[in-house]
């Protein structure tokens, strides 16, 4: 390391246990050209302590705001979409005899309608923050982290008991807050089943609204005529299907 004049900036034990202390975590930067302030991080959630470190000397210029393209959709514009579609006259589309001219002209019309009825707009990147965490709860963070670091430094097995505890209490609180908020998103909503896959997909972090809303699916022709050709080829039987079900 001493070779690409990289040196060690830890001077304090990393992992603390009751029979020992340890450095083990380690940051190296070059000790040269930087001021710098390093400290640990007791976060509680291993024994391994986190290490911040404060370079005083490096200066970063603001982060340049994220934007994100997104097709505009919304009632308006698929009532829209369905309206122009059924206005336009597919007869001369299909007077060609050649089936790929036929579908190419489709795929033309088609999109021609999508782009002007669903078009791209720029939205700037928004940090989602999850909204059931309460004053009270972040309160409770802060006590547990205290509970941790007194169990930490004392090695008490009474505390260690009380911190063991009161994890529990916030673990069962914390559930009660998530289940409140997304049972108020589901009374409050007008469509409470897809409310409620939304909310499945959001838990597992599925992510595909938004791969749904991307410039790069939704204006990839390749990938609109795939999409086209599944449809339209799988339609009929799943019309059976379903019917087959019903019987």
């Amino acid at each position: 390391m001493a070779s690409f004049n990289l040196f060690s900036t830890i001077t304090f034990p990393t992992r603390i246990t009751n029979n020992s202390s340890t450095l083990i975590d380690n940051i190296y930067i070059d000790i040269n050209n930087y001021k710098f302030s390093v400290y640990p991080l007791i976060n509680g959630l291993s024994d391994h302590d986190a290490q911040i470190i404060e370079l005083v000397n490096v200066y970063n210029t603001n982060p340049k705001i994220q934007y994100t393209l997104t097709r505009k959709i919304d009632y308006n514009s698929i009532r829209s979409f369905t309206e122009d579609l059924s206005y336009e006259n597919w007869e001369e589309i299909f007077l060609d005899e050649d089936v790929d001219k036929i579908y190419n002209k489709f795929l033309d019309t088609y999109l021609k309608i999508f782009n002007a009825n669903f078009p791209i707009v720029i939205r700037k990147k928004s940090k989602k923050s999850n909204q059931w965490i309460t004053p009270r709860i972040r309160i409770s963070c802060n006590n547990k982290h205290n509970l941790y670091v007194k169990y930490r430094n004392s090695r008490d097995p009474v505390h260690k008991a009380q911190y063991k505890n009161y994890c529990k209490i916030l673990s069962s609180v914390i559930k009660a807050a998530k289940k409140m908020y997304f049972d108020s998103l589901i009374q409050k909503s007008t469509n409470k089943a897809k409310m409620t896959w939304n909310i499945v997909k959001l838990l597992l972090n599925n992510d595909t609204n938004n791969n749904k809303n991307t410039v790069n699916d939704n204006t990839n022709s390749q990938n609109i005529a795939n999409a086209l050709n599944s449809y339209f080829t799988s339609v009929a039987d799943n019309i059976i299907h379903n019917s087959l079900k019903t019987v």
